[in-house]
């Protein structure tokens, strides 16, 4: 709890996953969590079931379709989104690519090829893909996470 007081003080837990996942994956793993870290872990995993449940708002990069998933090219930080009919390596054709749905996804992405900064960007984008608005209110964002 240490760590996240001093790092995220003041923050919603809600607020937190958005800015850092690679931390917030850190906590999710943590099995040896204790003291006030042990709801924080909690909360954090809670909340990434219900960002990972949202379903993606927009088209398929290919065929238009609903969007299931998307494509990251390291080291950007820039998705395309797929269905899950259509395939982006043969698309695309790239072999630094990452293909994915999860939060989880996104936060091992983000470790291996982004600095903090376009980590946070990333996941915002993700989330603005999932309905979050793209400046959103801390209202927004708790909201976000209560409507499943």
């Amino acid at each position: 709890m240490e760590l996240f007081i001093r790092k995220y003080r003041g923050l919603s837990v809600e607020k937190f996953i958005l800015i850092d996942p690679t931390y917030a994956m850190w906590i999710f793993k943590k099995s040896s969590a204790s003291g006030e870290l042990i709801p924080i872990r909690k909360e954090v995993k809670r909340l990434i079931k219900i960002f990972d449940s949202k379903p993606f708002t927009g088209s398929c990069y290919e065929c238009g379709k609903k969007a299931t998933r998307f494509s990251l090219s390291a080291p950007s930080s820039s998705p395309y989104w797929w269905c899950d009919k259509c395939n982006p390596y043969n698309i695309l054709g790239d072999d630094n690519m990452s293909v994915g749905k999860t939060y989880r996804k996104l936060a091992q992405y983000a470790r291996r090829y982004l600095e903090r900064e376009d980590a946070s960007r990333l996941i915002r984008k993700i989330a603005k893909a999932k309905g979050l608005p793209k400046d959103a209110t801390i209202e927004q964002i708790g909201e976000f996470f209560r409507n499943v």
